[in-house]
């Protein structure tokens, strides 16, 4: 296990004593030569490439969770520094570790370049339980770090893996993160789908099962490149699922079966030779069949407990998990009936959407119903902030402080009730102007009758003619070229959605994609070939057929088009269904090109005869 990385270990104390002799000996040969300022820049450029960033490691899991049978692979990722060896990993009973190997990494940004060593270890557990590995300590550059601890889950092996049937090639395990767990109480849960043959239309799997809270189903980023394991002698993928279960009746609850739909590739010659399953998941050959299969999951046995009712505070509303808060007032300095805005964040890990504060009393104060707002901070939403915002408004000068405010949970970890308190916050509210307004007159005497008068007839009368009629031309809203033009933006909508959806699809389905990208380049090709014949270009005209005949084929036989020669026509062709004839045509085409390197001039005739035979091969091998 051990290895020697030799000179690459040096450290900086030592490249540095290593170095400043000669560059004050470049210094002392170039300084009558060089201005101050550039010789400055230049040891400052050169001391910042010797300078090394303090090194670090840190210990990872690729899977925190496994079953009895299958490895885990732990990596060890050194930065700032290289160890002189491979450290060696604490023995933990019932876990064997067996190095695996390493790589290197090197990264520029902004100008500033960073190495890493990743050292790579197998995990083989021998028992199911929860594994814990210590701290794994190096020296690197005379330096003695550590790794944080890391946890192994091993699950009881599961018979399905190793049987016979469709098992085999796919199947579905439920994991939840608990098994005993509190009413109330939100914990995650995943799916694992293991594949060994290659699966398409996959649904979504869900949870089949009553007395739980589900939420919404989240894929795992890593499904994009889906880690591996061995089981047996064969090869799986894995593609995980997250959600999260809420217990919401007591006893011993049933989860599961979680189910998935999709449709597998069963190689129709079981004896054939053993292949690697990234490969077989995504082979396109002919020797597998298309079967539809629902996969099916043990379920799991979860024993959900009851709150204590012994010890239950009376302002307990049902909150479990584990919070802390902030509650803030303002303004505080106000006038009856102006409103204060009472902000309370609740912070941590528990059932957030279905989080709820408890009946304050308000007696001195009109209350109305709190704003609240969710901020998650992990993909599942347990851990996150809920926040409530409620608007309280004073209703006499006599109120000199908003009451203490406390909230009570469960905490499922410490298996307690906490009481979260916020003392009273002192406020200053001062009285509203009361009465009636009062009519200000200019002159400070009352109105006398002359003055009402005056009044009276400065009142202007109704009109006592219509005046000229016009015709009124209808609303826009009863306007047929209205009601036409607002058609456009949702035509408009349409069509971006599908081209969003197009792209997505080519996203997702490579293959696909390089079906329409070779499509548009033998379109391309075959549109220039003519012209190319006509202005008896040959050695042009034959570069062009050869690359749309090297593109076309490794389209159809999923090969990359510069490892498409004339061989590989008689070797696979025919297993796609390809004719004698067309094969033919192929070789004839292929020789076209070949004599061309050799052959002497070439008249426009032969090189138009050519242009309707590729167009009909082409098209032959497009429907294949």
């Amino acid at each position: 296990m051990e290895f020697w990385l030799g000179k690459q270990s040096r450290s900086c104390s030592t490249l540095f004593s290593w170095a400043l002799p000669t560059i004050a000996a470049w210094v002392h040969r170039i300084r009558l030569r060089t201005p101050a300022f550039l010789i400055s820049c230049w040891l400052l450029a050169l001391v910042n490439s010797i300078a090394q960033a303090q090194p670090s490691v840190t210990a990872s899991l690729d899977r925190d969770t496994i079953t009895l049978g299958e490895t885990a692979a732990l990596t060890l990722r050194f930065e700032g520094g290289r160890p002189a060896q491979a450290p060696g990993i604490p023995a933990t009973p019932n876990l064997t570790v067996q190095y695996a190997g390493n790589r290197s990494e090197f990264q520029m940004i902004n100008g500033r370049s960073s190495s890493a060593l990743i050292l790579t270890y197998q995990l083989t557990p021998s028992a199911a339980g929860e594994y814990s590995i210590p701290a794994i300590s190096s020296t690197v550059d005379r330096q003695r770090i550590s790794t944080q601890p890391v946890k192994l889950r091993v699950l009881p092996a599961d018979a399905s893996a190793s049987g016979n049937g469709q098992a085999r090639y796919a199947f579905i395990k439920l994991i939840p993160a608990r098994t005993n767990v509190f009413v109330g109480e939100v914990f995650p849960v995943d799916m694992q789908l293991y594949f060994a043959v290659r699966g398409e239309g996959l649904q979504i799997p869900q949870i089949q099962t009553e007395g739980f809270v589900f939420s919404p189903v989240q894929q795992d980023p890593r499904n994009q490149d889906p880690p591996g394991t061995q089981i047996g002698a064969v090869s799986y993928k894995i593609l995980s699922f997250h959600t999260t279960a809420t217990a919401a009746k007591i006893g011993t609850l049933t989860l599961g079966p979680a189910q998935a739909s999709l449709v597998i590739h069963i190689p129709v010659n079981n004896a054939r030779r053993a292949r690697d399953a990234f490969e077989d998941f995504f082979d396109f050959g002919p020797r597998a069949q298309k079967q539809q299969v629902t996969l099916t999951s043990d379920p799991v046995s979860i024993e959900v407990s009851p709150v204590p009712t012994i010890g239950q505070p009376a302002d307990f509303s049902g909150a479990v998990g584990s919070y802390t808060w902030t509650v803030t007032a303002s303004p505080t300095n106000v006038t009856v009936g102006d409103p204060i805005t009472l902000k309370i964040q609740l912070r941590g890990e528990g059932a957030l959407d279905s989080l709820a504060l408890p009946a304050y009393d308000w007696r001195e104060f009109k209350s109305y119903p709190p704003i609240t707002r969710t901020e998650p901070e992990d993909q599942l939403g347990i851990r996150g902030v809920k926040t409530f915002e409620q608007v309280i408004i004073p209703q006499n000068a006599d109120v000199k402080e908003i009451p203490s405010l406390s909230f009570t949970f469960f905490d499922t970890r410490r298996k307690g009730y906490q009481t979260l308190k916020q003392p009273a916050v002192p406020v200053t509210v001062k009285p509203g102007s009361g009465g009636q307004p009062q009519i200000a007159l200019s002159s400070g005497a009352s109105p006398s009758s002359e003055n009402r008068t005056d009044n009276l007839q400065d009142i202007a009368h109704i009109r006592p003619y219509l005046g000229q009629l016009t015709i009124a031309r209808p609303p826009l809203l009863h306007q047929r070229w209205f009601l036409a033009l607002q058609t456009v933006p949702l035509l408009g909508w349409l069509a971006v959605a599908t081209w969003r959806r197009r792209q997505d699809s080519l996203a997702r389905n490579p293959r696909r994609r390089r079906r329409a990208e070779v499509a548009a380049v033998v379109r391309r090709s075959l549109n220039q070939l003519p012209g190319l014949a006509k202005a008896d270009n040959a050695a042009e005209f034959f570069a062009t057929l050869f690359r749309l005949l090297q593109e076309q084929l490794g389209e159809r036989l999923d090969l990359p088009a510069s490892a498409i020669t004339e061989s590989v026509l008689d070797d696979r062709l025919p297993a796609l269904g390809a004719t004698s004839e067309l094969v033919a045509e192929l070789h004839e085409l292929f020789r076209s090109c070949n004599q061309a390197l050799y052959a002497g001039p070439v008249s426009s005739q032969q090189l138009m005869s050519l242009v309707p035979k590729a167009e009909i091969a082409i098209r032959q091998l497009q429907q294949l």
